[in-house]
């Protein structure tokens, strides 16, 4: 199952500043909206950040090793609308080595190998994309600080790969 969160209307969308001045801000509007709905001592977000087309997708996975196929998917639809491995980190809530479908992909695609991380790695840094894989695995993933430091990382788009029993 895959949700994604609209992006905001054209009349909303008027009413926010430019990118340029909104550029200070990391997270766009939907992805604020969605971290103050899933975590209650968020801030509320503000309605001067920019917006994101689709800027949240959550697919859901029974057995880790269904995340695969899910995120070959995932991939192939960010880089068809225009982001680059660069543009793209991956986190899960272990040691890369242990992520069954990081190491897929590392195997499958490597260009993204060097974009791969465990989220406890990543604090400061950001990035346009941030998918996080292997969210509820087991009851360190599914704590939901572990969510909220990797999608804290983003500034347009996350995608989140979690359990369909952790999904909130």
């Amino acid at each position: 199952m895959v949700t994604v969160y609209p992006r905001l209307s054209d009349a909303e969308l008027e009413a926010l500043p430019s990118r340029t001045e909104a550029s200070i801000y990391r997270n766009a509007y939907e992805i604020a909206c969605w971290l103050k709905e899933r975590h209650d001592a968020v801030a509320e977000p503000g309605e001067y950040l920019p917006s994101s087309q689709k800027a949240v997708a959550v697919y859901t996975w029974k057995r880790p090793q269904d995340q695969w196929p899910l995120l070959q998917r995932a991939i192939a639809e960010l880089e068809q609308d225009g982001f680059q491995p660069e543009d793209i980190l991956l986190l899960t809530p272990f040691k890369v080595a242990n992520s069954q479908v990081l190491q897929a992909l590392m195997e499958h695609s490597p260009q993204y190998s060097e974009r791969m991380c465990n989220v406890a790695s990543v604090k400061g840094l950001e990035a346009p994309v941030v998918v996080l894989v292997d969210m509820g695995a087991s009851a360190w993933a599914a704590n939901p600080k572990v969510e909220y430091v990797g999608a804290s990382r983003v500034r347009v788009k996350v995608v989140v790969f979690t359990t369909a029993q952790s999904v909130k």
